[in-house]
């Protein structure tokens, strides 16, 4: 079992370099394009570990930019929210019609077996 070991470190060294590959955005990928980086990392334990030094960010690059539109707002905050909360709801007529059609309760005290409440 111990003549295995080195192989599955390599593979799985390879593979989190390929995935470290995938998430990396491309801008910040050093020396060469991330397509090559990705074949690199398959020569076995010299790709990986210049993937490593060599190819990965080095954390001086600026945080990436957030996407424009609308940012969260928690549900306390966003007045809408609040709005709609404290507003009757629009189905409302729709229950109290069905209400009055109904009589309010079952006919059996709402037992759904037909036996008597005890």
């Amino acid at each position: 079992m111990l003549r295995y070991l080195p192989v599955i470190l390599v593979v799985v060294l390879d593979i989190y370099c390929l995935v470290d590959i995938v998430v990396t955005r491309p801008e910040p990928a050093r020396i060469f394009p991330r397509g090559l980086w990705a074949m690199l990392v398959l020569v076995p334990v010299a790709g990986a570990a210049g993937w490593l030094w060599l190819g990965r960010p080095d954390g001086t690059q600026p945080a990436p930019v957030t996407r424009p539109g609308r940012k969260f707002v928690a549900p306390d905050d966003d007045v809408d929210f609040l709005r709609r909360l404290h507003g009757k709801p629009p189905d409302r007529d729709l229950f109290e019609s069905w209400e009055q059609e109904l009589g309010g309760t079952d006919s059996d005290g709402g037992n759904d077996e037909g036996q008597t409440p005890a």
